[in-house]
């Protein structure tokens, strides 16, 4: 059983097909996955959250884009002697109403949050894809754990049973004069501490039950009935074939690695923050003394150069800063992949044991099933001699 959700939970990604179920209906596994991805709240929020970054990612590409405004104005403007004091001025008093296009040249700034954008939607991707098997993997455990305890009570009953006769047959052996009072006791017992954990194993049955009822959204109040587990015969590959398919699945391990490509965007952003940026404008309307008239206007063309010189020091704290994220990564990446490995070593160690006891399980099943039958066979057969000698002993 380990060994089947081995493959196919952490080697291999799971393909699902939509499908519409009552909770009344006999619901298979994948069909509780679908159920519990479709009523997860985690994963709305992070599906919510693909798309914020898809909006996120556009309004980044719109910063590299040209730009429309529509402007205007009224300056005032120092003067001495009729003329004003600033260079740019056109006279005192000014009105100004144009349309300016801007394009930008070059802003490190806005290239690298660009990249960024483009690298946080693809980190989102992952994150929502390690929500669904964080998802996936719990309905698993909880559809297998409900399985079992369906197993313990069926076999608690049947041993209960078992228990039952033997207590009435020590009250036959009894009466007959065959055992002792004290083991009619003893087999009361029994039969009662049988009969005690069979109403325990119904509780934890329930418990067990509504907790997979929770997680696939099906109401406490409603019944849920699921389908047994097909048993399926793996053939186990090598270790070093899982260690690296367990490397590339990873949802952790492809977050880390987008992780260390972000900081080095944001290292080298830092460093080109230190070139000019470069922009260019045009521009439509009106600059001129009042009032405004159609023969006045006119256009005009402008790129801007802007060097930064001083700003304490921004740029170099961005550039330390990304390169300690970078030297963090690096330990949690080698801390990560050990993890990774070793869960991946024991997963495989334990689906090998567990194919060992399968096949040791099938080749005893018929031996058992003979030896439950010739028990059961004897068993009858002892009472109706006890029966039949009480009936000698009386007559």
């Amino acid at each position: 059983m380990r060994c089947y959700k081995l493959s196919l939970l952490i080697l291999f990604p799971v393909f699902l097909s939509p499908l519409f179920v009552h909770a009344q209906a006999e619901l298979a596994l994948q069909e509780l996955i679908h159920r519990a991805l479709e009523q997860n709240a985690d994963v709305r929020v992070q599906d919510a959250q693909t798309k914020i970054s898809n909006l996120e990612r556009g309004q980044a590409i719109k910063d590299l884009l040209p730009s429309l405004d529509a402007e205007g104005g009224y300056i005032y403007s120092t003067y001495r002697k009729g003329n004003p004091d600033f260079v740019g001025a056109n006279g005192q008093k000014e009105t100004l109403a144009y349309l300016a296009l801007h394009q930008p040249i070059f802003s490190a700034e806005s290239w690298g949050l660009f990249r960024q954008n483009n690298l946080e939607r693809k980190k989102q991707g992952v994150v929502l894809n390690q929500v669904r098997q964080e998802v996936i993997l719990q309905v698993v455990d909880a559809y297998f754990n409900t399985l079992k305890l369906q197993g313990k009570k069926q076999a608690l009953k049947e041993n209960l049973h078992s228990f039952q006769l033997m207590y009435q047959q020590s009250q036959i052996l009894f009466e007959s004069g065959s055992v002792p009072e004290l083991d009619v006791k003893k087999s009361h017992v029994e039969y009662l501490l049988q009969k005690n954990g069979l109403h325990q194993a119904e509780k934890e049955y329930v418990a067990a039950l509504n907790h997979l009822k929770e997680l696939v959204g099906i109401s406490i109040s409603d019944s849920l009935k699921i389908s047994d587990f097909q048993t399926r015969i793996i053939a186990l590959d090598s270790l070093s074939f899982y260690k690296k398919n367990a490397l590339q699945n990873s949802p952790e391990w492809q977050a880390l690695q987008l992780e260390e490509k972000l900081a080095l965007i944001k290292r080298q952003t830092a460093f080109l923050k230190n070139l000019p940026t470069a922009d260019a404008n045009l521009y439509y309307g009106w600059d001129n003394n009042p009032p405004l008239s159609k023969s006045n206007n006119g256009w005009q063309g402008m790129i801007n150069i802007s060097l930064p010189l001083w700003h304490w020091g921004a740029q170099k704290a961005d550039y330390q800063i990304a390169g300690l994220r970078l030297r963090q990564i690096e330990q949690t990446r080698e801390k990560l992949k050990k993890q990774i490995l070793q869960q991946v070593i024991n997963a495989y160690h334990e689906a090998r044991l567990q194919q060992s006891q399968i096949t040791a399980m099938a080749e005893g099943k018929n031996e058992a099933e003979q030896a439950v039958k010739m028990a059961r066979l004897g068993y009858k057969e002892g009472s109706i001699t006890n029966l039949e000698l009480i009936n000698t002993q009386k007559i």
